[in-house]
């Protein structure tokens, strides 16, 4: 397999089932059957663009693209209000309805472009599940805990050059695996990975990474409440500020046992703690 020339190529409905796909689910609209179109599009964008207004990316998301200067996967991942939309014809600025819309902002992969939206806006947009690009990432993650540095900053210099940005060559441990990590927030970014990284990766105490990020004192939740200066998330106070504020370690890291289950196993299966 290999990459596609252009990341912003890899989500445009007419490369589905490419060269970089591995595997999709299949949506096809038609007039017989209306309703088999992706809903996801309709669901995930502003309410100006008659969509549901769910699954606004943060300002930390957009910072973190900022922060390797990667202006090629943030414009084709997050549609910001007031500014155009990479590949739209005719969109002078996005309409986030920010009133509505915590961050203000929206995912681009899943976005359908005006001209292939239909009358219930279930466009034939498959939802791609894996690609090339997250095969890269597995073997960079691999690599990097086994400790071939040349193998994962290989795997990484070819995600990375395809955006236009350089890659450290110097990487070694913690530092090399926090690179790779990093990437794959940047690459899979708004593609439904991230949850489960956090609950997998370990952080330099052995402890999952999602307790340093949630919780009272959480990473994401110091930076909502006392860090961010974002114009939106800051005043938009509809939803809390405090998102994730509420996680227990070690309890919220694993969903409850429905107690019917339970009860029915006659003793043999145990609820998780906290619960």
């Amino acid at each position: 397999m290999q990459f596609r020339a252009f990341f912003g190529d890899v989500f445009k409905t007419s490369n589905y089932n490419g060269r970089e796909s591995i595997f999709e689910t299949q949506f096809q609209w038609s007039t017989l059957f209306p309703t088999l179109g992706n809903v996801f599009p309709l669901t995930s964008t502003s309410t100006a663009e008659g969509g549901w207004g769910y699954f606004t990316p943060s300002s930390d998301l957009e910072n973190a693209f900022k922060s390797q200067a990667d202006s090629i996967r943030l414009n084709w991942t997050i549609m910001r209000h007031g500014l155009p939309i990479v590949g739209e014809v005719g969109t002078p600025a996005f309409d986030a309805r920010p009133a509505r819309a915590k961050s203000a902002r929206f995912g681009r992969k899943i976005y359908a472009l005006k001209a292939e939206r239909n009358a219930n806006n279930r466009p034939s947009k498959n939802k791609i599940h894996i690609r090339y690009a997250e095969v890269l990432l597995i073997k960079a993650e691999a690599a990097a805990m086994l400790k071939q540095d040349a193998a994962a900053i290989a795997a990484l210099r070819l995600m990375r050059s395809r955006v236009s940005l350089t890659t450290d060559n110097t990487l070694t441990g913690d530092r090399l695996i926090n690179a790779v990590r990093l990437e794959r927030r940047l690459e899979l970014a708004m593609e439904g990975e991230r949850l489960f990284d956090i609950r997998r990766w370990k952080d330099s105490n052995g402890k999952p990474l999602i307790n340093s990020i949630f919780g009272a004192n959480g990473s994401f939740v110091v930076y909502n409440t006392t860090v961010s200066k974002d114009r939106y998330e800051t005043t938009n106070l509809s939803e809390p500020q405090n998102k994730g504020a509420n996680f227990v370690e070690g309890k919220h890291n694993l969903w409850p046992i429905p107690t019917k289950e339970v009860d029915a196993s006659e003793g043999r299966i145990k609820q998780h703690p906290g619960y």
